[in-house]
């Protein structure tokens, strides 16, 4: 071989190393404030782009339903939304979240909200035929992978080189499906879809929202 071929090859395994090492050892998920996310912690998730690219996520009633079962996003960036929490592959024994692995996301119960008899769990709903989108939706549960739950579990990843901005993939490897979420624009309502232009968010935690929320109302 060639010195030059040899070192192009070189060059292009060493190139593709960081991507192996991310593979096999997946980077904590991090909050705005830069800790590490935790299992079963509150959270809100908001967009990453502030002004127009709107603010964290609500529900609106499900197809031909009162209860609240889909997942928007608020046009406000003021708007923190509904908290929720990710529930890791392996249930609590994980220490903390992680990029790129499989979890089940999870809509906190508050008391004021409608949401009927309706799980709580993020998942991909039916293919919607008068869209040609797959909207998500909340009547997931907690389980194992497998056939049958296929449709319930993401991925939280890396945005870009930008510290703390993420994205979410749903991709299980029991299913064809394999994009980003994102948001699909209808009737003035900004639907969470899967989409080939992800929603990108930071993370906050919803405990630091509420404080703030509790010191305003007192003063």
């Amino acid at each position: 071989m060639k010195s030059s071929q040899l070192l192009l090859l070189s060059f292009l395994l060493l190139s593709s190393l960081p991507n192996l090492l991310m593979a096999d050892n997946p980077e904590p998920l991090y909050d705005i404030s830069g800790d590490k996310v935790l299992p079963g912690k509150n959270y809100f998730i908001v967009s990453a782009i502030w002004g127009a690219g709107g603010g964290g996520l609500s529900l609106i009633p499900g197809k031909n339903e009162i209860c609240l079962r889909d997942v928007v996003q608020l046009s406000s960036d003021l708007q923190r939304g509904l908290s929720l929490y990710f529930q890791p592959l392996n249930g609590t024994a994980t220490d903390y979240i992680y990029e790129s692995t499989d979890l089940n996301i999870v809509f906190t119960t508050f008391s004021e909200v409608k949401l009927c008899t309706a799980p709580r769990v993020w998942k991909v709903d039916d293919f919607d035929p008068s869209t040609e989108q797959w909207f998500i939706t909340t009547t997931g549960d907690i389980r194992k992978p497998g056939p049958l739950t296929s449709l319930n579990w993401f991925k939280v990843e890396k945005h870009s080189v930008l510290d703390r901005v993420y994205k979410i993939n749903h991709c299980p490897a029991s299913e064809g499906l394999c994009k980003d979420v994102g948001i699909y624009y209808t009737e003035g309502t900004r639907r969470l879809a899967l989409s080939e232009t992800p929603f990108i968010f930071v993370i906050i935690k919803a405990e630091s929202v509420l404080n703030r929320a509790k010191i305003a109302n007192v003063i």
